[in-house]
């Protein structure tokens, strides 16, 4: 929070800001399937790449779930089990942003999609207005989220 409100930027410049999108946790050029969901491949090969479009949740010894996705023409990525939902960013810091940016792709959701999205972008677009039920019921449809990276910063 801290850190964005120092952000200085020229007249003609508009500033973005993504307040829901999955989390990221890593990329990499090794193939996450063979020991997930048995691809039969002994290692990534030419068509790997261009052809393979694959998702799964892994769970860690903790209990802790992560999504991996392989989309076509991209690389396995590892996605962390919480969305991160930011609705705070709104208020705090009104007329920072010209506009706020909702990723609505199932990538990195494993099991925690949320079904209608249309209703989803329709809330959102209620919290812009400052309907006051509009960010109970976002946090009603996306159970797993979080900004923990807003309120603490970098």
């Amino acid at each position: 929070r801290l850190q964005l409100r120092n952000i200085a930027r020229p007249d003609d410049f508009k500033l973005y800001y993504s307040i829901y999108h999955p989390i990221l946790m890593m990329t990499s050029r090794q193939c996450f399937f063979q020991p997930t969901v048995g691809c039969k491949k002994p290692s990534i090969e030419d068509g790997c790449m261009l052809k393979c479009e694959k998702a799964t949740t892994i769970k860690s010894v903790r209990g802790v779930k992560y999504s991996i996705d392989k989309q076509k023409g991209g690389y396995p990525s590892i996605y962390n089990d919480e969305q991160f939902l930011n609705l705070d960013i709104v208020n705090d810091l009104p007329g920072l942003f010209d506009e706020f940016f909702i990723d609505l792709t199932n990538i990195g959701s494993g099991e925690t999609a949320v079904e209608d999205k249309a209703q989803l972008i329709e809330h959102f677009e209620s919290l812009l207005q400052g309907k006051e039920e509009a960010a109970s019921n976002l946090n009603k449809m996306v159970t797993l989220s979080t900004n923990a990276q807003y309120r603490q910063g970098l």
